[in-house]
């Protein structure tokens, strides 16, 4: 029987209280092990949508600040951004339901829906550029948020349910 012993040493910049660096020997006869780190802040930006928005054949990304409220598209070659577009700001009380050409231009439009007023908004994009903004309807009071998946969830009476491309 072979028994093989390693070690393994960990450091992080910076010192622990007591001002010792912040590394430690993990092996048979190391003391347990404590790590310091700062907290991880929240993070902010997700991904609400996906598709070509500027007509260049390649699928770029709806990104929203789910605190703030900020919309963007990041323009995509593959992995690679190619650079950012700004959106107008909307209200946190509303998601985005779906991106596609709802208008029959050509261009991919972004509809959003506040499940609490049932509001459903759709907003005409000509390529990276906002070009107008209409109520499309209402959905009743308390629809959830998730109205848009590929696959509905069970019926709730007076929902809309958007399936299709996101």
């Amino acid at each position: 029987m072979c028994l093989l012993e390693a070690a393994l040493s960990l450091h992080r910049p910076g010192s622990q209280p007591g001002g010792l660096p912040s590394a430690a020997l993990l092996g048979p006869s190391a003391p347990p092990l404590t790590l310091n780190t700062a907290p991880i802040p929240p993070i902010r930006w997700h991904i609400v949508g996906a598709a070509d928005m500027n007509g260049d054949g390649r699928t770029d990304l709806l990104w929203r600040n789910q605190s703030t409220g900020q919309n963007e598209i990041a323009l995509m070659n593959n992995t690679a951004v190619l650079g950012n577009a700004a959106l107008p700001v909307l209200s946190l009380a509303f998601y985005a339901g779906a991106t596609a050409d709802y208008t029959g231009d050509g261009r991919i439009d972004i509809v959003w829906h506040n499940p609490g007023s049932g509001q459903v908004l759709l907003w005409r994009m000509s390529g990276t550029s906002l070009s107008s903004t209409s109520t499309i309807g209402s959905m009743g009071t308390g629809c959830p948020a998730w109205f848009s998946q590929a696959t509905p969830p069970p019926a709730v009476y007076g929902c809309w349910y958007l399936v299709g491309p996101r």
